[in-house]
């Protein structure tokens, strides 16, 4: 049996600090069918969008300015007027140690990609 997601009618927000990575994920999700993307280069404007829309998931490089690492997601999780909470969040980081996936989790982050 095979199982098939229609990814078009999701909407997904890259919050971005290096252009490379949301480069990727673009390229990556352009190729999986996705359609409705959108990016955003800075973390306190991410939190803006996410108080105006709801996304289906949520992917954001650790070093977008000014919420960096975990305050981003924090922020995403606990701030007033957040549309959707409880979207899927990830959280890219260029190498990622232990104690920064427990911290992710802990603080509740989906899950942590590398590169």
């Amino acid at each position: 049996m095979e199982i098939r997601a229609d990814l078009k009618s999701l909407q997904v927000l890259l919050v971005g600090g290096r252009p490379a990575s949301v480069q990727v994920l673009r390229t990556a999700f352009g190729l999986l069918g996705l359609k409705q993307l959108t990016a955003v280069a800075e973390s306190a404007r991410a939190i803006e969008a996410l108080r105006t829309q709801t996304y289906s998931a949520i992917f954001c490089d650790a070093q977008a300015e000014p919420y960096k690492g975990m305050a981003f997601a924090v922020a995403a999780r606990r701030a007033s007027g957040i549309l959707n909470p409880m979207a899927p969040l990830f959280v890219i980081y260029q190498t990622a140690r232990q104690r920064q996936v427990e911290q992710a989790r802990d603080g509740g982050v989906t899950d942590v990609l590398t590169h």
